[in-house]
Parts: structure tokens; C-alpha cells; sequence
């Protein structure tokens, strides 16, 4: 049984290991991705200290390396199922924190037989792959609506307290339909118009993209997009609830 990353092989048996897999949920409760974990705790031997430091210089060398597949083979040199393909994770295989050494160093208190014909190490490899439940990890959208009662204006004078005056009998209603959402893998949806285009003025509303915010090895996530739809009316429009978004 062989635990392999890259073109670095652990020894026969050398190594214990755990695989964990952790879904991972956005704002929106849904999942967007998985996070692997392998926590590998073995025993580097050799014939004396000189060699002994050889091997542990070649795998922290070896660990050094992002990207590469990290592979269990069976005692037919076959793929067992645990295997992570570096190309199919959104940032690449990685041993996190490099090589750790648990036990005491040479000299030190109940260190025993460390560094004399053998060293107990540990490393950590992380990964992470996109989950197919949404693509969502924040969505937030708001409505707000104003006037359409009557307009006044609060007239200074040359003398005696300002005075107040009515411009208008009834105001144009005003409708703002804004937000932001983020889209794990790519870009999201813009939603749909909440009132009728009839009402749309197009010169004060957008829609936004922005750059990823997450720039991964193998495939960016976190995908912003803004918009904001202004609305005017000459007559009443009501409060809408803001839409719930299309998983």
C-alpha cells in the first residue's frame, strides 16, 4: 500500500492517514463546495543520521510542491478511492504548513530514539472541489419606495421664521430596486425587473460585474454582480418583497 504526491512516494506501509471531506455551505444555506483534508502521520527510518536527514531533506522538498496528485495505491498498484486529481480541485492539491515533526528533537527530554534511526513526522494536504447544489454564496437584494404624496418645501425669508409651502399636490413615487449577489464558480443571474420597464429610467439604473475575488489555481471563485433598477411612477405603485433567487 503506497501513499503518493507527484513523483514522491512515501515508503511501503510508512504512513497512517485520515480523509476527510467537509461540505461547505454560502450565506444562502445551500453548498458550494466541498473541502478535503488528509492528515498523514508516519515514521522516516534509516541505517544512520546521515541518511536519516537525506530522506527527511528529500520530503520536505517534496512537500514544497503545490499541485499535485495525491494518490493511494493497493498492494497491486492500483488506484484505491482515495485519490485526488490536483486539475479536478478549484486550487490545487497543497500540503499545508509543510512537514511537522511532533515528537522532541535530538537532546531534547523524552525525545527517546528521535533522529537517531528514525523521525516521526506528520503533513497535511488540502484540497477543495465545487459542490453542485448552488452556485450561490451571497445573495441580497432590497426595495425601497418614496413620494407620491404631496411636495413641500421649506422657503427661507429675508426676515421671521422660514415658511413652509406646498409645490405639489401629489409627488411621483419612486421605486429602487438594488442588490448584490456572488456566484461560487461563475457569474450569477441577474434578476428580473420588479415593476413594470413602462417605469424603468434606464439612465439611473445598471447592472455590475466585477472581477473574481478569489483568483484559484485551477478555477476562480467568488463571482460578484451589483444591480440597482430605478423606477418612477405617476401614480401609486405598492412595497414589493424582494424575490427569493433561482437555486
Amino acid at each position: 500500500m503506497i501513499l503518493s504526491y507527484g513523483s514522491y512516494s512515501f515508503d511501503d506501509n510508512e504512513v497512517s492517514f485520515e480523509w476527510d471531506k467537509q461540505l461547505v455551505l454560502g450565506k444562502t444555506g445551500r453548498a458550494t463546495h466541498y473541502q478535503y483534508q488528509c492528515r498523514v502521520t508516519g515514521v522516516k527510518q534509516a541505517a544512520t543520521v546521515a541518511s536519516l536527514t537525506s530522506k527527511l531533506t528529500s520530503l520536505e522538498s517534496a512537500m514544497e510542491s503545490n499541485g499535485q496528485d495525491l494518490i493511494f495505491k493497493d498492494n497491486d498498484s492500483n488506484n484505491t478511492v482515495h485519490v485526488a486529481t490536483s486539475s479536478s480541485t478549484i486550487n490545487g492539491v497543497r500540503a499545508i504548513g509543510g512537514v511537522k515533526y511532533p515528537k522532541g528533537n535530538p537532546g531534547s527530554w523524552g525525545s527517546g530514539s528521535e533522529y537517531t534511526v528514525y523521525r516521526t513526522y506528520q503533513v497535511v494536504f488540502q484540497w477543495e472541489i465545487a459542490a453542485n447544489e448552488s452556485n450561490l454564496v451571497v445573495y441580497q437584494e432590497s426595495i425601497r419606495i418614496s413620494g407620491g404624496g404631496p411636495r413641500f418645501v421649506i422657503q427661507e425669508t429675508l426676515t421671521g421664521s422660514p415658511v413652509q409651502q406646498q409645490t405639489a399636490q401629489q409627488s411621483k413615487v419612486v421605486a429602487i430596486q438594488q442588490g448584490i449577489a456572488i456566484g461560487y464558480s461563475s457569474y450569477p443571474s441577474f434578476p428580473a425587473f420588479r415593476y413594470s420597464t413602462g417605469y424603468l429610467r434606464e439612465e439611473l439604473s445598471y447592472q455590475e460585474s466585477e472581477t473574481p475575488l478569489n483568483f484559484a489555481a485551477n478555477t476562480n471563485t467568488n463571482y460578484p454582480i451589483r444591480w440597482k433598477y430605478h423606477y418612477e411612477s405617476p401614480i401609486a405603485i405598492g412595497l414589493l418583497t424582494p424575490a427569493l433567487p433561482s437555486f
